[in-house]
């Protein structure tokens, strides 16, 4: 009977890890723990706003007016902004990237399936002569999946700035 109820709890648990990908929100937990000193040893950031659906964008939520709540709610928080030309010459290349992946839900009017990513990247080494391409290391990333309206969706994108200020500042 013991095995009986150990074996089921280990499927169940098996089933729950790859039903909700638990694997991969563990993994990126315990990663964003490790790498959090190093993004608060970043003052600055290159902002880098990526929107998928132009739908969206038509719709109000735009790379612009996203870039601009981003650099309103970092500097309000102390952190700085890269400019394009200075960070090109900025060793790691320290940038936020944020991508909004959205489609408009089937039958519903003004209602979106959406999925937001948060990463701060950076370059290993810029140090090759000549220059080596580099493939940018993620060191704290979130995400958020959802269906709802643009507003919604602009608000779940400032929590998740959020998050990103509060693993900055050390909170």
């Amino acid at each position: 009977m013991r095995k009986l109820i150990l074996i089921l709890v280990l499927v169940l648990a098996v089933f729950l890890t790859v039903k909700y990908d638990l694997l991969t929100t563990a993994k990126l937990g315990l990663e964003n723990r490790f790498n959090k000193q190093d993004i608060q040893r970043i003052g600055r950031f290159h902002i880098l706003v990526e929107v998928t659906n132009p739908e969206i964008e038509r719709a109000g939520l735009t790379r612009e007016s996203i870039r601009e709540t981003v650099v309103q709610m970092l500097e309000k928080s102390g952190v700085g902004i890269i400019p394009e030309e200075l960070w090109q010459k900025t060793p790691g290349r320290p940038s936020l990237n944020i991508w909004v992946n959205a489609l408009p839900a089937e039958g519903q009017k003004g209602i979106y399936q959406y999925m937001i990513n948060i990463a701060v990247t950076r370059k290993e080494d810029d140090t090759g002569v000549p220059p080596i391409p580099q493939k940018d290391k993620v060191i704290w990333f979130t995400s958020e999946l959802g269906k709802d309206d643009v507003k919604a969706i602009r608000k779940e994108l400032i929590q998740l700035i959020d998050e990103f200020l509060k693993a900055h500042s050390g909170g």
